[in-house]
């Protein structure tokens, strides 16, 4: 508060004094008192501010709280100790559902993955059958010929 109630007293001298500066010697007496004005407002502005500033103590209240009220603190307390106890018991409980959800998941998938492994093995087998090739009976001439039999 001291600082910008100096600062505008000083800009305003500085102002007012450009202005008379250009005045005779008689103008010159004036800006002397104006000066000397200003500089007694910025003395008891001073004193003011730094007399408000020391009534302005460090102000410190300390709770007393009533006997009466003792049970209703303690109550209160336990209170907030259960519903901390309840949240972290919900809190593990959360934990487990999320970790038995992950392990079923978990079996599912592998489950999936034999199925799928297991239709592959028996797809692979049954293509390895599709290419054994089953020998078809000779036509007549041929067997008769390759066994030497010759009717000619």
């Amino acid at each position: 508060m001291s600082r910008k109630f100096i600062t505008l007293v000083t800009a305003s001298a500085i102002a007012l004094s450009s202005l008379t500066a250009t005045q005779a010697a008689a103008s010159d007496k004036k800006l002397r008192q104006f000066i000397a004005g200003a500089a007694a407002l910025v003395i008891i502005g001073s004193a003011i501010n730094d007399s408000k500033a020391r009534d302005r103590g460090h102000v410190t209240r300390q709770y007393h709280p009533n006997p009466h009220d003792r049970i209703r603190l303690q109550r209160e307390r336990q209170h907030r100790q259960e519903m901390a106890r309840l949240e972290r018991q919900r809190e593990l409980a959360r934990i487990e559902a999320r970790r038995e959800r992950e392990r079923r998941e978990a079996r599912l998938e592998r489950q999936r993955e034999y199925r799928r492994a297991e239709a592959h093995r028996a797809h692979r087998q049954e293509r390895a059958r599709s290419y054994i090739v089953i020998p078809r009976p000779l036509p007549e001439r041929v067997r008769r010929h390759a066994f030497g039999h010759t009717n000619r």
